[in-house]
């Protein structure tokens, strides 16, 4: 039984989802060693990111049927229903993400048509990765207001204009930005096109508190509301459908909690801890191989084991 494995084989130098790619397919083929995994670099194809065969996804082909499993890092899964993007749905069989399930990127509700089963998610490089270990255990302060530091449009364009937040057009060097993260106690993220965020991993990798909006996509391992993270929740605003009157009512309930929980350390530093935990356990590319080896079911490709 032979299953092809695309991905970019050559880019896993820094960019992480490649990375995470390898370790899956490494781990795969430990746990079945009766299974040949033929490793097939998908750069020469030059495809869009978000197609079928493009950098964020290691399809898991049947050689013999070509029904394949998707395991992505896409920013949302609607980018497969999308016809001009060449996904062939009717030979997919299972995918596997944790990033935006939505349609829309106002009030990321999560479309009810397109089924996702559970996965994990990295941060964004390799030398991310390495710059968040050197500041490992840095002293940590409480930020006067909400941190965010990266590509403002949509509610995070909103917000850089509100001086009660911090939200911080630009992006730093990979040391610069992890060093500036490590420091504060809390960070907040928030959504962009996909729902998760690379930003939720690096957050959680420095082991600060993350604050963000509570997430609508799940974790193979649960990434646990106010317990992982200090969760917002906007469910009760969902009613207002006028994008700039949401906005307005979002910022409010985001400081409602913000001051909640600003002045209780014990709190910030439980969730920080468990965030931290549940990085290690789930977040690092070769955990991603662990991940992949209990939430695969490759029964779904092949005829018998």
């Amino acid at each position: 039984m032979t299953l092809n494995c695309y991905y970019e084989i050559y880019f896993a130098d820094n960019y992480l989802t490649s990375h995470c790619h390898r370790h899956i397919v490494d781990a795969l083929e430990k746990e079945y060693p009766d299974i040949t995994f033929n490793r097939i670099n998908n750069a020469p194809m030059k495809c869009h990111a978000n197609d079928k065969f493009g950098y964020h996804t290691l399809i898991i082909e049947n050689d013999d049927t070509k029904k394949y499993i998707s395991v992505t890092y896409l920013d949302k899964v609607r980018y497969m229903q999308d016809p001009g993007r060449n996904w062939d749905l009717d030979n997919c069989v299972d995918v596997y993400a944790s990033c935006g399930v939505h349609e829309q990127d106002f009030w990321y509700e999560p479309i009810d048509d397109f089924k996702v089963k559970p996965f994990t998610y990295s941060v964004s490089t390799k030398e991310m990765l390495k710059a968040l270990d050197k500041h490992q255990g840095i002293e940590k302060k409480m930020p006067d207001k909400l941190p965010f530091r990266g590509k403002l449009y949509n509610y995070r364009n909103f917000l850089s204009k509100d001086d009660r937040f911090n939200v911080v057009d630009g992006y730093k060097n990979a040391n610069d930005y992890a060093l500036e993260m490590s420091s504060n106690t809390i960070n907040l993220s928030l959504n962009g096109v996909g729902e998760t965020c690379q930003r939720d991993m690096e957050i959680l990798a420095a082991g600060t508190a993350l604050f963000r909006e509570k997430l609508n996509p799940q974790f193979h391992n649960p990434l646990i509301p106010n317990h992982h993270y200090i969760a917002v929740d906007c469910d009760h605003i969902k009613h207002i459908r006028n994008e700039h009157k949401y906005y307005n009512a979002q910022a409010e309930v985001y400081l409602e909690r913000w001051s909640e929980v600003k002045d209780d350390r014990e709190l910030i530093e439980f969730v920080a801890k468990n965030g931290k935990e549940w990085y290690e356990a789930n977040g690092r590319p070769e955990q991603h191989g662990e991940v992949a080896v209990a939430a695969i079911d490759l029964k779904a490709l092949i005829k018998e084991l």
